[in-house]
């Protein structure tokens, strides 16, 4: 047999098969890569339209913000603010002149004050929803929460204990700052009523020793680890404590005027202070009479006493009896049955003392003085024998104890009940655009 009959040339036939089944498994892996990477494409184009969106709307928060901290709240309707991106001129929304700044453009909001129709001035708390539009056509929309709290809600606050020892009927009220009327200086009836005619209250005891006006709110703020009591108007505890930090000095201020000795009556006198924020690092005293020129103030008196004189039995503050603090109301008008109609009621947030002392205010004499202004010293003591002295404002303090009333007197400036605090934020989240409705 030839050698050359028994050699065949091979077949490639199925080589050819398996090399194609390879190249078209490599074409579909390709396609399905391709279809994932332009899929995915697609996924994060949406994702950065949303995320564009949702900034957007975050900055129509922060505006809204601003223009509520800054009391520019401009509502068409009772209680509702508004920016229209989609409509400008909408007569219901009065937030306008944003539209055109550059991170505003396209952003429509609405802040409504909670309880629906509060007046703005009045409002507590804001629910604010933001739209924001990308160029891509898409929406993200945000909510958050704006609540903020009077600075000083209670007429007289004690952040360890208060405790009167005689009857104090007749010796709570309220007033509101201007002439003197039938209609803005009131008595606390000695019965109770349906809303307190203002608020006293304590983080440890709220005592009273004989008759007190039950219109009065009496609270008491125990921590839970026991005690709080009151016996003093209309009784109403809280499982919380309530908040009186230390005052700080603000940088800045002026230094103490006249070294301290303010007054008519003071050597040299110094019956008139100027609106100011002002450091005094000893004690303080008033004799005669202190007015605010002008009557716009404020003046903020920081009484901060350095730590080897910050003693319990030092004196921070010391007026003299019969002196008269930023009010026109003697202590003979109080005594002679309240402010005349002569009087002017006094605005108290135009005189405003801070003191970081763990002394005692202390009065200088047989007779008390009359405040009108806001004192905030929550680690001081007050203790008055015969309790003779009238403040129109609010006090805050650490003890404050009145023995033989019915000489005393505390006036809620109910003006106070708007003077806020900062506002806190909560309840951030991200909502779906359709369920914001802007009017």
């Amino acid at each position: 047999m030839r050698t050359d009959q028994l050699i065949r040339p091979r077949d490639e036939a199925g080589s050819l098969i398996i090399a194609m089944m390879i190249v078209m498994v490599i074409v579909l892996l390709s396609s399905l890569l391709l279809v994932r990477v332009v899929g995915n494409e697609g996924i994060v184009q949406a994702r950065q339209s949303a995320a564009s969106g949702i900034s957007s709307a975050n900055a129509g928060l922060s505006d809204a913000l601003f223009r509520l901290d800054q009391g520019d709240a401009d509502t068409g309707t009772s209680g509702v603010m508004c920016l229209n991106a989609l409509n400008p001129s909408d007569t219901n929304c009065k937030v306008q002149s944003s539209a055109s700044t550059p991170q505003l453009t396209g952003v429509s909001y609405v802040a409504r004050t909670v309880p629906s129709g509060t007046s703005p001035d009045d409002a507590s708390e804001w629910q604010v929803q933001a739209l924001g539009n990308a160029q891509t056509g898409m929406r993200g929309a945000v909510q958050q929460t704006l609540t903020r709290s009077a600075l000083y809600p209670f007429a007289l606050f004690g952040k360890t204990s208060l405790t009167f020892t005689g009857n104090t009927q007749g010796n709570f009220g309220t007033f509101t700052p201007g002439p003197n009327n039938a209609n803005n200086f009131t008595t606390c009836p000695s019965s109770a009523t349906s809303t307190p005619c203002l608020l006293v209250g304590s983080d440890g005891t709220v005592s009273c020793s004989g008759p007190s006006p039950l219109s009065i709110q009496g609270v008491y703020y125990n921590t839970g680890s026991g005690g709080g009591s009151d016996s003093c108007g209309t009784a109403k505890s809280q499982n919380v404590t309530y908040n009186v930090p230390d005052p700080v000095a603000p940088s800045g201020a002026l230094s103490c005027p006249n070294n301290g000795k303010l007054g008519s009556g003071a050597s040299p006198a110094y019956a008139t202070i100027a609106p100011g924020t002002y450091l005094c690092t000893s004690e303080v005293t008033v004799t005669g009479t202190l007015t605010v020129s002008p009557s716009s103030g404020p003046v903020q008196l920081y009484i901060m006493i350095p730590s080897a004189q910050n003693t319990s039995g030092s004196t921070f503050f010391y007026p003299a009896a019969d002196s008269q603090i930023n009010t026109s109301i003697t202590y003979s008008d109080m005594t002679g049955g309240g402010p005349q109609m002569s009087d002017t009621l006094p605005t108290s947030e135009d005189f405003q003392v801070f003191s970081n002392s763990v002394g005692v205010l202390d009065v200088n004499g047989n007779h008390g003085f009359v405040f009108g202004g806001i004192l905030y010293a929550p680690d001081a003591s007050l203790t008055a024998n015969g309790c003779k002295s009238y403040i129109f404002g609010s006090a805050t303090i650490n003890t404050y104890t009145c023995h033989g009333g019915p000489n005393l007197g505390i006036y809620y400036d109910s003006s106070l009940g708007q003077d806020f605090g900062p506002w806190q934020i909560s309840g951030y989240q991200q909502i779906n655009p359709g369920s914001v409705s802007i009017p």
